[in-house]
């Protein structure tokens, strides 16, 4: 089968479109299919990837894209747009014109996250969506998008309930592909605990510092289970808007790390004794995924996808100051409990690998 991507980044920069174009394109090869790429992007045209370039207006930037597409998309027998608003309209204008099968993939909502980012509303994902009170011109162009594909294909349940809920997808035009997550070998934890200084027990998160992530409360549970255990330090790994605030409020024992490198990080978890997460709103995280595959205890809420990736043994409800608390506090003690998070979560992420995630794209096409 012949495919084309159209992608809004490419490696080497850094983000899930980047990751997934390049590393599905290279399994679905594998498996005899023809793929070619198109991305924005500044980089040089190779024999697989087409690049249009983002320093011009939006206006010539999208009809450029839509030549590409144009050119690129004939012998192709389906087109997957990476991302609804970013490359979603050249795309859907020039399948409509080529006769192509359009399937778009949907992995969060941009106008709801853009909103909130730059302050927009203060609203959540379902009030936002339910309500809108920013953003709404890319709202209704997202929809047109979306109920205009012929296939949506989305990484989780909760994903699949918001397109149908709020932006009026038909359920049937939706498929559940699960998002994949490469995770090196030789992650040993002694060798990274040393490699990073790391003594005692390590609490980590992951994530940018915006508000709908909960690290104000990750800072808050920090100080409660530090008097259980002394030794505790809480590792941050990840930059936002919110880090000048935290950093005010952190107390002793918290170290921030910034953004790190993908090795790193892995790294990181493979010495934590527990990775938390504090999140209102999750598309699916691959955060979560990563570590489950790992094999580090998780405590999470339940927020959006997450029930999809960890098991109810690591869940709280969101809002759940105590629950998360009781959960933390036995993972860091409980060496039986932990192990147990360990090995549920390894097993219910086992799915999250691209083989898995490649036979369900192609049986959506």
């Amino acid at each position: 089968m012949e495919l084309l991507f159209v992608t809004p980044i490419y490696p080497p920069e850094i983000g899930g479109p980047a990751t997934y174009s390049r590393y599905m394109s290279d399994e679905l090869r594998k498996r005899g299919h023809k793929v070619s790429i198109i991305s924005l992007g500044e980089q040089q045209d190779s024999a697989e990837v087409s690049f249009v370039s983002r320093k011009q207006s939006k206006a010539k930037q999208e009809y450029k894209l839509f030549r590409k597409i144009m050119e690129k998309g004939k012998t192709a027998e389906a087109i997957l747009a990476l991302d609804p608003l970013a490359v979603g309209l050249p795309a859907l204008t020039a399948s409509k014109l080529l006769k192509k099968k359009l399937i778009v993939r949907f992995v969060g909502d941009v106008p709801w996250e853009k909103a909130r980012r730059e302050g927009k509303t203060s609203k959540m994902l379902d009030d936002f969506l339910a309500n809108p009170d920013a953003n709404i011109n890319l709202l209704r162009l997202e929809r047109i998008v979306l109920n205009s594909a012929d296939k949506v294909v989305v990484p989780s349940n909760y994903l699949k309930s918001v397109l149908v809920k709020y932006h009026g997808v038909n359920p049937e035009k939706v498929a559940l592909v699960p998002n994949f997550v490469l995770v090196p070998e030789g992650l040993d934890k002694e060798e990274a605990r040393k490699k990073h200084s790391i003594e005692g027990k390590a609490m980590l998160f992951v994530g940018r510092l915006v508000p709908w992530k909960g690290v104000e409360g990750l800072l808050a549970l920090f100080r409660k289970l530090r008097a259980d255990v002394p030794e505790l330090k809480f590792y941050i790994i990840g930059k936002g808007p919110e880090e000048e605030k935290l950093r005010e409020l952190a107390p002793g024992g918290t170290v921030f790390l910034g953004d790190l490198g993908h090795r790193e990080v892995l790294e990181y978890m493979a010495a934590s004794d527990l990775l938390v997460l504090n999140s209102t709103y999750e598309g699916l995280s691959h955060v979560l995924i990563e570590a489950a595959r790992i094999g580090v205890p998780v405590v999470s809420s339940d927020a959006g996808g997450n029930p999809d990736v960890v098991c109810g043994d690591s869940l709280f409800a969101v809002g759940d100051e105590d629950r998360f608390y009781g959960k933390a506090r036995k993972a860091l003690m409980d060496k039986e409990f932990a192990s147990f998070l360990s090995r549920q979560n390894k097993e219910k992420a086992s799915i999250f690998d691209i083989s898995v995630s490649a036979d369900r794209l192609m049986n959506n096409l």
